[in-house]
């Protein structure tokens, strides 16, 4: 009776045990299942499907170091950097370590202006991502010999990729080194026979060195590649019109106008043949609808006030010259600072100055560029945080650069 009962509770606890490694098995499966779909999401550009994924995880408390880091991610892509970096905290807390969690630390850090921090963990990561985030940061606050050699360190780890080429092509067209620019595009179209931007940018700097021919045959390429792309479209035209084919490059000019009737580069250029052909009523109507879309195109103004004087019209001539003029010299005082700032990327006054000249000739990505750079070296610089504001970024708190932001585990994500 007694080895009855024995058995009896033998077997008991043995369904038991089996049930509860069966349910911790099914745990461990659980969660490495949603740990792959998360990734899969992920590297599909959807970070919200992926907290979706990771969120009953998140729940139940799960401390895992790469669901922690998923989750980072996650957060990360869908603009909370704060709370990302709570996560990451949480997955060193467990022990958790890896390039992947260095690299997207630094890329939190730089997205809440923390630039040095940033800097030095981006560098702790040996991955082509890493090379490529650095590179973004160094361009991102105008140390562009730094940019150069993270271009380069990107290009040993990734060597297949196009992108970093047109980068770099990107740097020398900033430099006025055409030359150089037209190889690196031309390395890019090798690995990526397709690749449009490569093929625009190489006709658009081919222009500029007057090498027209070749420049046609490549925008010719984009053509092929997008036939309804406006920028091509219009860069083919302008090819036309350099070559002297002024029939064949208004009629290009016009289909882009056709299919982006705000376009302003092609109603100035349409207006200046007009203008050539003595039209000036034409001229002026396609030119007042240039700087209706575009009020800073200087290039608009100027050939505006000619068209009005041909007119007669020497008041409204006079207003189109002084707004011409009035962009000049933000263009003029942009060119000083940009060389302040070229001497001495650190210049925080000057950074200053220069983001409210690109706000005046309505920059705002680079405006925006400027005021941040400010605040990554003065954190609560009441101007950069004010300009930041009105042009729509969301600023990290004053305190970013020495305070840890708070663990996000304490509540539900």
């Amino acid at each position: 009776m007694k080895s009855g009962r024995r058995l009896y509770w033998l077997a008991g606890l043995l369904l038991v045990a089996v049930a509860v490694l069966g349910y911790r098995l099914w745990r461990v499966h659980d969660l490495r299942r949603r740990l792959t779909s998360a990734r899969v999401h992920l590297e599909r550009g959807d970070p919200s499907m992926s907290l979706f994924v990771l969120r009953p995880s998140l729940a139940a408390g799960r401390r895992d170091g790469e669901l922690l880091l998923l989750a980072a991610k996650s957060y990360r892509l869908l603009g909370d950097s704060e709370k990302a970096l709570g996560y990451l905290g949480e997955a060193a807390s467990v022990g958790y370590e890896s390039a992947e969690t260095d690299l997207e630390h630094g890329l939190a850090l730089f997205e809440l202006g923390r630039i040095q921090e940033a800097e030095l963990l981006l560098r702790q990561s040996p991955t082509k991502e890493a090379a490529a985030a650095l590179a973004d940061l160094h361009l991102q606050i105008f140390e562009m010999d730094k940019v150069l050699g993270d271009l380069e360190n990107w290009i040993k780890l990734d060597p297949q990729n196009p992108f970093p080429f047109l980068v770099r092509g990107d740097l020398w067209v900033q430099a006025s080194d055409h030359e150089k620019a037209a190889g690196e595009f031309r390395r890019a179209i090798e690995l990526s026979p397709d690749y449009f931007d490569a093929h625009l940018r190489l006709g658009t700097t081919l222009i500029e060195l007057g090498r027209l021919d070749e420049a046609a045959e490549s925008l010719a390429n984009c053509q092929k590649l997008q036939p309804h792309d406006v920028h091509a479209k219009f860069q083919l035209a302008r090819c036309r019109s350099e070559l002297g084919e002024v029939t064949e490059a208004r009629t290009l000019f016009e289909q882009v106008i056709e299919l982006h009737r705000h376009y302003a580069p092609a109603l100035v250029a349409l207006g200046k043949i007009e203008l050539d052909d003595d039209n000036s009523r034409r001229a002026t109507e396609l030119l007042t609808r240039a700087v209706a879309a575009d009020r800073h195109n200087e290039s608009a103004w100027y050939n505006l006030a000619i068209a009005l004087r041909r007119q007669d019209r020497h008041e409204d001539a006079a207003t189109a010259s002084s707004n011409w003029n009035k962009i000049m010299e933000a263009r003029s005082k942009l060119r000083e600072l940009t060389d302040r700032i070229q001497t001495d990327p650190s210049d925080i006054s000057a950074h200053a100055e220069a983001g409210k000249q690109c706000e005046a000739l309505g920059d705002s990505p680079l405006a925006i560029r400027h005021f941040t750079t400010v605040l990554a070296q003065d954190p609560t610089n009441a101007e950069a945080r004010d300009a930041l504001r009105q042009l729509g970024v969301a600023i990290p708190r004053a305190t970013a650069g020495t305070t840890a932001p708070a663990s996000p585990t304490g509540g539900n994500p």
